[in-house]
């Protein structure tokens, strides 16, 4: 049977719109699989930048710049900054004589507060040598963004893969951060749990990719432009 003008400009349109959603569909897809996706770490990158906390021992809710231009806020006062002490974990032992480094560590000394550090460039990766009191709140860590946006947050105690138990030890803890694969990250944050920090160690050198990004932002338009170019088609057939 011989299609008619309106059956045949219905199955262009028709056709259209699946092709339509398939360029959508792919295109949000791709945007999806190349976005930034945090990741828990135990380890250090070998070329990051690490802040030891060397500096005058101070308690301070003002903002206190340190070693490689790291910016240190308490919302405590009473919190340890550039500690060189003994700082005392209960379960989990202390640190002392400037902690696990021998040089110095920051500490929230509060079951509640957070302690802030702003990194002095966008980075990938960060993350510190951390213990925590447990059983005196929950000790969380978090990345945000440089608007401020939680990019990610991990609650450490209690955590079946990620706590730190160390009884009666001395200088102990392990390494905990985040790696989000893109240089996003402002700042990373301890949240309490009497949490403490040394070796704070930072890098941007994770798969930055630029390139794929530009590509990324170049889908939408494409999508629009292969839409109009069919739509014409359409018009054409009618």
């Amino acid at each position: 049977m011989r299609q008619t003008e309106t059956t045949r400009s219905t199955l262009v349109r028709e056709k259209t719109v699946k092709i339509g959603h398939l360029i959508l569909s792919t295109a949000f897809t791709a945007a999806t699989l190349s976005s930034a996706e945090a990741v828990p770490i135990v380890s250090a990158d070998p070329g990051s930048t690490v802040t030891q906390f060397a500096g005058p021992y101070l308690k301070s809710t003002v903002p206190v710049v340190v070693e490689n231009g790291v910016i240190v806020t308490s919302t405590f006062g009473n919190s340890d900054i550039n500690d060189h002490g003994t700082y005392n974990l209960v379960g989990n032992g202390s640190w002392s004589n400037g902690g696990p480094n021998g040089i110095g560590y920051v500490a929230v000394n509060d079951a509640i507060q957070v302690v802030r550090f702003t990194l002095p460039s966008l980075v990938s990766q960060v993350g510190a040598f951390l213990n925590y009191v447990p059983g005196f709140g929950p000790f969380t860590i978090r990345v945000l963004d440089d608007s401020n946006q939680v990019i990610e947050s991990l609650q450490i105690s209690g955590n079946s893969t990620y706590d730190i138990l160390t009884p009666g030890a001395i200088n102990a803890g392990a390494f905990r951060g985040f790696d989000v694969g893109s240089a996003i990250i402002r700042s990373f944050e301890l949240e309490g749990g009497f949490g403490a920090a040394t070796d704070l160690s930072f890098s941007a050198l994770a798969t930055d990719a630029p390139e794929l990004d530009a590509r990324q932002a170049w889908l939408p338009l494409l999508s629009v432009l292969m839409l109009v170019a069919l739509r014409r088609k359409e018009s054409a057939a009618r």
